[in-house]
Order: structure tokens, then sequence, then C-alpha cells
């Protein structure tokens, strides 16, 4: 006994049969993905967890609404093949249901491929400490969505029997022409690649550019590097022009930093004692470290001066400037009580350790 024959005893009218059938195929598909999307749900979380497996369950949690929704669609299909349609129509929501199920699997593919890679990424970051996919996901993102979608949007129009070699010329010949007006953009994207995978330096690090400015890096962009100066101002750099110039770390391979002071002493002054208060004298200052001791040397000599160098080790290269200046307050002082300071300029300058 088939559905029509009881809907008709119950004196349901003919023209309405169909109607009623094809609600109920929706009705059966809607609560058929919504047991599948919970047995889903509970038989996948039980699994993943008992082989420990986070990517298992955020594939799961991804995949439990587009199960729900080919459900829906399986029942559409269904139901439109119920109704007394024109063939016209039946074929446009025939081919709207296919368009619907071919974006659903790219939206499957997209969900996989993000568990997927935010899997991979994420064992990398733990092992190896790089902060490479937190910079790039996002672009890495709109790269798979737009190749995803774009793939199934071909499809779709194929389907439909539009020609798609023309969108693929169009798109290429759109695609080559952005590159051209981006030239520079990309260029500074693929330098920040280099930058985060080679990381001839990280955040927190100092560096020092060719043109002698220096600071401390406070992020790695994707186009750019943003570096705190000592003035406490951001200073932006585009990657290209860190990949292309010569760049010293300041805290690799650690913090240290050999810095020297140069002290124009006048002729005539004791140069054993002098050299002995040079060396004394940073000795005294907490950041300034005891190995390698501090060293005075005689650096140039002239008719009224002679010129020392005192080299000294700190631990905290972010603290030279603060340190320096302590140690030129100490040498002032020492020479005060002394009575062998010149009123000659004194110059400092820092080096890293090679």
């Amino acid at each position: 006994m088939s559905i029509y024959s009881s809907l008709t005893e119950l004196g349901i009218p003919v023209a309405w049969q169909d109607a009623i059938v094809a609600f109920l195929i929706v009705s059966i598909a809607w609560m058929v993905g919504r047991i599948l999307s919970w047995v889903l749900g509970k038989a996948g979380h039980y699994l993943a967890q008992k082989a420990k497996s986070e990517l298992g369950d955020q594939m799961i949690l991804g995949l439990r609404s587009p199960l729900f929704l080919f459900c829906l669609l399986v029942g559409a299909y269904l139901a439109a093949n119920e109704l007394s349609l024109p063939s016209r129509h039946f074929r446009s929501v025939e081919g709207i249901i296919y368009a619907l199920g071919v974006f659903l699997g790219a939206l499957v593919l997209k969900r996989i491929f993000d568990a997927f890679i935010g899997r991979i990424a994420g064992q990398v970051a733990k092992r190896t400490g790089s902060r490479l996919y937190a910079e790039f996901s996002p672009l890495l993102d709109k790269v798979a969505t737009f190749f995803i979608f774009g793939i199934a949007l071909i499809i779709v129009l194929s389907h439909f029997g539009y020609s798609v070699t023309s969108l693929v010329a169009a798109l290429g010949v759109g695609s080559l022409a952005i590159a051209l007006a981006s030239k520079e953009t990309l260029g500074n994207m693929i330098s920040g690649f280099i930058i985060m995978t080679d990381r001839p330096f990280l955040p927190g690090d100092r560096i020092q550019l060719a043109s002698k400015e220096e600071g401390e890096v406070l992020e790695i962009g994707l186009r750019s590097t943003k570096v705190k100066t000592p003035e406490g101002s951001l200073m932006v750099i585009p990657n290209s022009q860190l990949v292309d110039s010569r760049v010293i770390n300041q805290s690799y391979p650690d913090a240290r930093m050999s810095c020297a002071v140069r002290v124009p002493i006048p002729l005539g002054r004791d140069v054993g004692f002098v050299t002995r208060i040079l060396e004394e004298t940073p000795k005294e200052i907490p950041d300034v470290l005891g190995d390698p001791p501090p060293r005075a040397f005689i650096e140039a000599l002239n008719q009224e001066t002679c010129e020392f160098l005192l080299t000294f080790w700190i631990g905290d290269s972010r603290r030279k400037r603060e340190v320096v200046d302590q140690v030129y307050r100490r040498i002032w002082e020492r020479f005060q009580r002394e009575s062998i300071w010149s009123e000659s300029k004194s110059e400092v300058k820092g080096k890293k350790k090679a």
C-alpha cells in the first residue's frame, strides 16, 4: 500500500498529494541529517579522545553541519522528483541543487584543509618556536579559499553550459596585472617570508641597521618589521630593505655587548695610574660584566693629550646607553677626586662581539 493510496483514503485531494509527499521527504531528510550529525559528533568525539587526536576532533566539528546540509540537499532533490513540475522548472531546481552540492563539497574541502594545516603548523611551532604560520595564516587562508571555491565556481558554470575558457584566461590576465601593480608589496611579502624562515632576528632582539639606526624588534609582519628605537619611537622598515642590506643582531648568539669609551687625558699624568683607574671604575657598575674584565689601552697621542680607549662588556645590549652614561659619570667623579680630569671632549661607541 503506497503513501498515495493512504492519502487518498484520508480524503486529501490529488493536487495536494505531491506537495505533501515532498514535504514529508524533506522532513525525513531533516531528521536523518540531525541524527547523523549527532551520531557523528558523539562517536567521532569518543574515537578522537581515545586516539588523543585533536585533528580528528576539529575535522568532526567541521563536518557535522555539512553532513546535515547534504542530507537536506538529497531530500530536496528527491522531493523535487515527486512534484509534478514542468521539465524546464525541474531542470532549474536540479541545477540549483547541483550548484549547492558543489559548493558544499568545496566547504568540506576547505574545512579539512584548515584542520590539516592548523595541525601541521601547530606541531612545527611547538618544535621550532616559529611564528611563521601565525603571520602567514590570513594570506594562506585567502589563497586556499580563492582556489577551492574558484574551482567550484568553474564546475558549476561548466554544468550550466557556460564556457569557462575565457573566464580562466581573464583570471590569468587579471592576476598578472595585479602582480605587476603590487610588485613592491609582493617583494616585501616574499622578504617577510624569508625573514621568518631564515630567522636572522626574532621579536625582542636588538638590531642595528646599515644606516647605524638601532632598536628592539617588536613585530615581524607580512609586509614590514616594527622596531622600537632607543628614543621610544616606532620605526617601520619594509622587509625588502632588511633582506637586501646588512643587519647586525646585537642579541645573538647572546645579549652581551662590547662597549668602548674614549677618554682623552692631559700629557704628564701617570699612565699606569690612569690605566688602573679606568679599568677599576666600570667594575663598580652592576651591569658591567667581570668576564671579560674591563681593559684600557692608549689609542692615540698628540702634543696635548693621550687618548685612552676603555673597553668593557655589558650583559644586556638594550641597556647600552644607560650603562655608558654611568661609566662616564663614574670616570668624571674619580678624575675630579684625583685632579686628572681633562676638559677635552669624549665619545663613545658600541660594537658587537664578533
